[in-house]
C-alpha cells in the first residue's frame, strides 16, 4: 500500500465520538451476558494473563452479586465475551483457557470494556446527568492480576451499566452540613472511620480528638483549614472491605435510603457536594438502581446463587466485507460531493486494509452497487475503486433506507434478518430522507442484524436518524459542519488492528 502522511490530512479529517449501544443484556437468572472486553496489547493476550483475567472476572462477578443483592436484587456476570488480536487467537485455543466461539457483532467499537496497556486506574468515561449513557470502561492491563481493584471495577461497570455517577468529590474530603458541622465527604455521615492529621500517625489516642483538638486552636476556622489539616479513613469492615459507597471508594456496597435499608453506616447522605447528588436530586445509589430495568419488580426471572461467568474466546476474521455508501442526490451539488468523493478515496487508498473486500452503493432517488464485492489485494485494486469513486456526480432526491436495504443486501443479509449477518456499513449523507421505503422500519431491521453501520452526516439538514442507526448497530456517528473543510477520520472506526 502506498504511503502516505497522515498528518498533512488532518486539517480535512474530522473526529469520530463512540456512540455504541451496549449489546449487554440481563437474563432470567438475572445474570449479565455479552459484556465485551477488548485486549489491544498483542504482548499482554499471553495464556496467564488471560488465566488471570478469567478469576479477576470470577471475583468481580462475587463481589457484584453481593452489592446488589443489598439492593433489592442478586445480579452477577454469565459470560463475557474476549476479543484478542487475530494473532493471539490459536495460542489461547490451544491453551484450552476458553471455549471459542465466531464473531458475529462483536468489534472494537462494540467494546464495553477496553484494557489498555498505560498505568493508571479504571475509569469509566461517565454521562454528567443521572441515567445517562456512559462510554466504555477504560482498564489498565495490572488490574487483572490484582483482586484488590475488583471493587474498583465493579464501580465503574455499575457507573457504566446502570447510569450512576461518582461520589468522590475530587480533592474535597469535608463539607459542611446545615448546621454548619464538618463531615467527611463520603456517602453517608453514619460511615465508621476516624479523623487524623495529615501526615501523622495516631499513637493510640481517639484520631478524631486529636484532629479536632489541633482544629480548636484556630480563630474563624474555615472548610479549607480543615481540608488542610484533617483527613478521614473508612473503618474495614468484618469482610476485609471498608464501610461506605462503592461509587465513592473500592468498598462493597451501595448507599441507600433508610427507608429500605436499616444499616445506618450505607445510609445515603444527600448534602454532600458530588456529582452524583447534584446530578440525581439527591437520590440514593439504591433508590436510582430500584428504578433501572434491571432491578424493576415487573423485570421476569429468579436470582441464582451461582455468580462464576463464562469467558468465551471471540474468533475474529482477520479481514472483512464492507459497503461503502454515497449520497449522491441533488443537495450533495458542488463542494459536498467534491468532500465526499475526496474523502472516500483517501479511505480507499490508504486507510482500507489489504486483504478486506469493498463494495461500493451510490444512492439518491435508488440505490446502485458501482462496485461488486472485491479483494483490496494491492495498490492496482485501490486505484480501479478510487476511480469508481472519482465519476460520481449528483442529483435526484433521497432515499436513505433504500441505501440501508442495498447495503445489507450485498453483505448477504436478507429477511428474515437475524444476528448471524455479519458485516460493516459507512453511510456519508447530508439530506433528510425524502422517498422510498419507511427510513425507521429500515433501520430496526439493521438493528436485527450483527451489521455494523458507522454513519456520517455531513450538513445540518442531514436526517437525525442516522445517528440512531448507528447507535443501534454499534457503529459511531459523527457530524461535520458543510461549512468547514474537515471530513472524516477513517483511522478509528474502519481498521482492526
Amino acid at each position: 500500500m502506498a504511503a502516505i502522511n497522515v498528518v498533512s490530512w488532518l486539517l480535512i479529517l474530522g473526529l469520530f465520538s463512540h456512540c455504541s449501544a451496549t449489546n449487554i443484556r440481563l437474563n432470567t437468572d438475572y445474570r449479565l451476558d455479552n459484556i465485551l472486553i477488548l485486549v489491544q496489547n498483542e504482548n499482554f493476550a499471553s495464556v496467564d494473563n488471560m488465566k488471570a483475567l478469567k478469576g479477576y472476572l470470577a471475583y468481580v462477578s462475587h463481589q457484584m452479586a453481593r452489592a446488589t443483592e443489598a439492593v433489592g436484587r442478586r445480579i452477577s456476570i454469565n459470560t463475557v465475551r474476549l476479543l484478542v488480536p487475530p494473532s493471539k487467537i490459536a495460542e489461547l485455543k490451544n491453551a484450552g483457557v476458553f471455549p471459542s466461539m465466531p464473531a458475529t457483532w462483536e468489534s472494537e467499537v462494540s467494546a464495553d470494556v477496553v484494557l489498555e496497556n498505560p498505568g493508571g486506574k479504571v475509569k469509566t468515561i461517565p454521562a454528567d446527568e443521572c441515567y445517562g449513557p456512559n462510554k466504555w470502561i477504560k482498564m489498565p492491563e495490572y488490574t487483572v492480576r490484582r483482586n484488590a481493584t475488583a471493587n474498583s471495577f465493579l464501580r465503574e461497570l455499575s457507573i457504566y451499566l446502570w447510569g450512576l455517577l461518582s461520589e468522590s468529590v475530587s480533592g474535597v474530603q469535608f463539607y459542611q452540613d446545615g448546621s454548619g458541622t464538618f463531615q467527611p465527604s463520603v456517602c453517608s455521615s453514619n460511615t465508621p472511620g476516624q479523623y487524623r492529621l495529615r501526615n501523622s500517625i495516631s499513637s493510640g489516642a481517639d484520631s478524631s480528638s486529636i484532629c479536632l483538638s489541633e482544629l480548636v486552636r484556630f480563630e474563624n476556622f474555615s472548610l479549607a483549614k480543615m481540608q488542610e489539616i484533617c483527613e478521614f479513613t473508612t473503618k474495614p469492615s468484618p469482610t476485609g472491605n471498608n464501610w461506605g459507597s462503592i461509587l465513592s471508594q473500592p468498598v462493597s456496597l451501595f448507599c441507600d435510603s433508610k427507608s429500605f435499608n436499616n444499616d445506618t453506616r450505607v445510609h445515603h447522605s444527600s448534602q454532600v457536594p458530588n456529582p452524583f447528588n447534584r446530578a440525581c436530586g439527591g437520590l440514593s445509589a439504591g433508590e436510582v438502581l430500584r428504578k433501572h430495568p434491571h432491578f424493576l419488580p415487573t423485570t421476569p426471572g429468579a436470582s441464582v446463587q451461582e455468580t462464576q461467568p463464562t469467558v468465551l474466546l471471540v474468533e475474529k476474521s482477520a479481514f472483512r466485507d464492507v459497503v461503502l455508501v454515497l449520497d449522491v442526490s441533488g443537495s450533495m451539488n458542488h463542494d459536498r460531493i467534491k468532500n465526499e468523493i475526496r474523502s472516500a478515496t483517501i479511505y480507499v487508498k490508504y486507510f482500507l486494509e489489504t486483504g478486506a473486500r469493498l463494495s461500493i452503493v451510490s444512492f439518491s432517488a435508488t440505490a446502485r452497487e458501482l462496485q461488486t464485492l472485491l479483494k483490496v489485494s494491492d495498490d492496482s485494486v485501490r486505484e480501479q475503486l478510487a476511480k469508481k469513486i472519482q465519476s460520481l456526480a449528483a442529483g435526484g432526491s433521497t432515499n436513505i433506507s433504500g441505501a440501508i436495504y442495498e447495503a445489507m443486501s450485498i453483505l448477504g443479509a436478507t429477511a428474515p434478518y437475524t444476528k448471524s449477518q455479519t458485516g460493516f456499513v459507512v453511510l456519508i449523507t447530508d439530506g433528510e430522507h425524502n422517498t422510498g421505503p419507511n427510513l425507521t422500519v429500515a433501520i430496526e431491521q439493521a438493528a436485527k442484524t450483527s451489521i455494523v453501520f458507522d454513519t456520517i452526516s455531513i450538513s445540518r439538514y442531514a436526517d437525525e436518524r442516522m445517528a440512531r442507526l448507528a447507535n443501534l448497530t454499534n457503529g459511531r456517528s459523527t457530524f461535520v459542519s458543510e461549512n468547514t473543510p474537515r471530513m472524516l477520520n477513517w483511522r478509528s472506526p474502519l481498521q482492526i488492528w
